[in-house]
């Protein structure tokens, strides 16, 4: 798990009470979500895609369910299931617009899909496909807000791409047509969160993960805590506090709730190696700023013991190299404190 992955910007959700009848169904699938049980949210979703199998509601869920499943396990073993659920909710959402132009749940789940889409393929590296992505994504939420500005759900990814984009595209800002738009995008998140019906916790979630990024820790953190105490058996939270404090040099904090997190991990991906090595990596290095020599060496050394197939080594080459120079490190700063005594 990386910072700012599970919930991340452009998983969107949007309904309207008058426009759909599953609404109940809905958000009884997005509780299951945030609380990172997928085989129920799974359940759900398949259950609208059997009662309405032409809306493109139930796959644009199911496909965003495959997608939380695969970043919370860091993962793609449901890449070609997200795929062509996606794939069909966007065709069922075409389909519709074809009857009806003005279709803005329609635009919504088409925009929805591609945001999803792109973040995917960027998350694979393919850049060119996710900007693609990612400009149909915007075309369709604009479309939405064109056809009624009070749709507040559309807000959410609309905001997220304005965030994100600018956020990716910092350093081509001197160009006269790259423009800042993160307060703007903030702004459209805290409207989503604030007037939306379903879109509320998608919406902070993404600006629990933009305050991170800039820095905002105590905003960022309060919105942890809520998660926190909203989804009690979810991880993403502790990720997001981890993070949090880690990068404020909370070497104490940061330990606390990375040990929490480690042992939900244990609990429920024992064998994740990848997600074991993010956490334990960061335990290790507050272990040795706090002092505790003994303890750091020890994580280093289990890190360093896992079977690790090539795929993982090579996403975590970084990481091992930088517990091997901890590793390193310890014995010369042992001896150095000796002399000093």
């Amino acid at each position: 798990m990386r910072p700012g992955v599970l919930v991340i910007p452009l998983l969107t959700v949007s309904i309207q009470a008058a426009d759909f009848p599953y609404q109940d169904k809905i958000s009884q699938g997005i509780e299951y979500y945030f609380q990172e049980n997928f085989t129920k949210a799974e359940e759900v979703f398949l259950g609208l895609i059997q009662a309405d199998t032409l809306n493109p509601a139930g796959y644009y869920f199911l496909a965003l369910t495959y997608q939380g499943e695969m970043l919370d396990l860091e993962s793609d073993y449901r890449e070609e299931e997200f795929y062509a659920t996606l794939e069909k909710s966007i065709r069922m959402s075409e389909r519709r617009l074809q009857k009806d132009k003005k279709d803005k749940l329609a635009h919504l789940y088409l925009g929805n899909s591609y945001g999803n889409w792109g973040l995917y393929q960027a998350r694979q590296g393919s850049w060119f496909s996710a900007l693609r992505s990612g400009f149909r994504a915007k075309a369709n939420w604009e479309r939405v807000l064109e056809l009624d500005s009070s749709f507040y759900e559309a807000y959410a990814g609309l905001g997220s791409y304005f965030y994100w984009k600018s956020a990716y595209t910092k350093k081509f800002r001197w160009l006269p047509f790259v423009k800042d738009k993160r307060q703007e995008g903030m702004r459209m998140l805290k409207l989503a969160a604030e007037s939306s019906l379903v879109s509320r916790d998608f919406a902070l979630s993404s600006l629990m993960w933009i305050n991170l990024k800039e820095k905002n820790y105590f905003q960022a953190l309060n919105l942890a805590y809520y998660f926190q105490s909203k989804y009690p058996q979810a991880k993403f939270p502790l990720w997001a506090e981890g993070f949090i404090y880690y990068e404020k040099f909370d070497w104490k904090n940061a330990l606390q709730t990375f040990d929490k997190l480690m042992q939900r991990l244990q609990e429920t991906q024992p064998s994740n190696f990848y997600n074991l090595i993010e956490v334990e990596f960061r335990m290790a290095n507050c272990f040795f700023n706090l002092g505790m020599y003994k303890e750091a060496r020890l994580l280093c050394e289990k890190i360093l013991k896992y079977p690790l197939d090539k795929k993982i080594t090579q996403r975590q080459k970084d990481k091992l190299k930088r517990t091997k120079e901890i590793l390193g490190k310890i014995p010369k700063v042992i001896k150095q404190s000796s002399r000093t005594e």
